[in-house]
């Protein structure tokens, strides 16, 4: 690590208690938002970075750009535009936090992933990651106040916005390489998605000219790559994959007592449109007939193969009537960490698929069971592909094990894919929303 838990605790201490500067550009700014009544950064933030394909792209500016995603959502936020010398002026007023306590967290918390994967640690590691988010709050007020008293406050427009993010962006490179300004473009158009006002006003040569977000991209922490993203292409939910006989004839006799007829061949792939894949930690499905599915997942990249672990939510009650309709009913959730496929392969069947609900308010055992109850990867990618390798950009999900006590509705999943080999553990959860059914 690059230092001590005992060294990040001191810090996380030190500006939670914040110097008298830090404390008054504070203060001024919930009294400023009091007053005026206007959106706060913070506020301007969070919502912006939920919207589909933001949070991917601002990752991909901090860690392959050098771009400080605060200074870019202040960008979008600022209600005038911002001019160089004052972008200038403003990123070295909080370069020192930013660089003394946002980026010794951030590197503390990414090397804690790597070096200490043990499941006893991950309290150590949340509160790290707690420490640096409020850092990064710190940091987003300290720019509301430096923008305000630079160009006071206004309702932040799409003109002002496009001008503000490239004059910041030149401040590290000019002129602004494609790859940069195409995220740029995507998290603007995210921001003010009207079409009616997505004109880029100013443009050069290199910058892409109102290009939608078709695709949704991904995001994942690997255990050397650093954070690893990719747009996907092909969404690809493998059934029917068990390579026991008996067991899976026993989850299609699970879905039969629930009216699902059985497959015509094993095993079958259902194509799913690329926008259901999420990854995030609540989802919202109508009704309360559908249920989760952990499961075992890869993802072909550039940088090669990469296995995750995912959720095939399904609507039960669909299900019945169409299994390829009912797959388009609920969003595919994925987790935000991703192991080398080549790290596991040699012991894949070792794997282990663990998943819990909370059922009625308790958390009960779900799903548990190895690898070794689903066909091995190679085969389920050659059966796909006729014997091809899997295309770069396609996440292909690749079977579940048995519902412990049958197949059911749960206002939690929680997910789980277990390498005892090599001791470590990928683990997301979300909550389940679910919306009135209304004829």
């Amino acid at each position: 690590m690059n230092v001590g838990f005992l060294n990040v605790c001191a810090l996380a201490g030190f500006y939670r208690n914040p110097t008298k500067i830090g404390r008054t550009l504070t203060d001024k700014n919930r009294r400023t938002e009091r007053r005026q009544g206007e959106l706060s950064l913070w506020r301007f933030a969070i919502d912006l970075y939920g919207r589909a394909g933001v949070q991917v792209a601002c990752l991909e500016l901090q860690d392959r750009h050098r771009l400080d995603v605060d200074m870019v959502l202040a960008a979008l936020w600022a209600g005038a535009t911002v001019d160089h010398d004052s972008w200038q002026r403003i990123d070295r007023r909080v370069a020192p936090w930013r660089n003394d306590v946002i980026h010794v967290l951030r590197a503390a918390r990414r090397d804690m992933k790597v070096t200490e994967a043990q499941p006893s640690r991950s309290v150590k590691r949340e509160t790290i990651k707690m420490a640096e988010l409020d850092g990064e709050r710190r940091e987003i007020e300290m720019l509301e106040a430096l923008i305000s008293a630079t160009v006071g406050r206004g309702v932040p427009t799409n003109r002002c916005a496009w001008n503000n993010l490239m004059a910041y962006a030149r401040l590290n490179i000019d002129p602004v390489p494609p790859n940069m300004m195409s995220l740029l473009r995507g998290i603007h158009l995210a921001a003010f998605p009207d079409p009616e006002q997505a004109v880029i006003v100013e443009t050069t040569d290199t910058a892409p000219r109102n290009l939608p977000m078709n695709k949704p991209t991904v995001s994942f922490e690997t255990p050397s790559d650093g954070t690893l993203s990719m747009v996907v292409d092909q969404l690809v939910i493998g059934g029917w994959t068990g390579r026991d006989a008996e067991a899976l004839q026993h989850h299609i006799d699970e879905l039969a007592e629930l009216g699902v007829p059985g497959p015509s061949e094993t095993p079958l792939y259902y194509r799913c449109a690329t926008d259901q894949t999420l990854q995030r930690d609540s989802i919202q499905v109508l009704g309360r007939d559908s249920s989760g599915e952990v499961e075992a997942v890869l993802v072909s990249t550039d940088k090669g193969l990469f296995v995750t672990t995912g959720s095939d939510h399904t609507d039960r009650k669909v299900e019945a009537y169409s299994i390829a309709v009912s797959k388009q009913m609920c969003p595919k959730v994925l987790a935000g960490e991703a192991w080398p496929f080549a790290e596991v392969e040699a012991h894949w069947d070792q794997l282990i698929l663990r998943a819990h609900q909370v059922i009625d308010g308790e958390r009960v055992l779900y799903q548990e069971g190895p690898m070794a109850g689903v066909r091995q990867p190679r085969e389920i990618i050659s059966k796909y592909t006729d014997g091809a390798d899997l295309p770069s950009g396609t996440i292909l999900l690749l079977g579940t094990v048995p519902a412990i006590g049958g197949i059911r509705h749960g206002d939690r999943f929680e997910m789980e894919l277990i390498d005892p080999v090599l001791d470590r553990r990928i683990v997301h959860a979300y909550d389940i929303d679910s919306l009135p059914i209304v004829s």
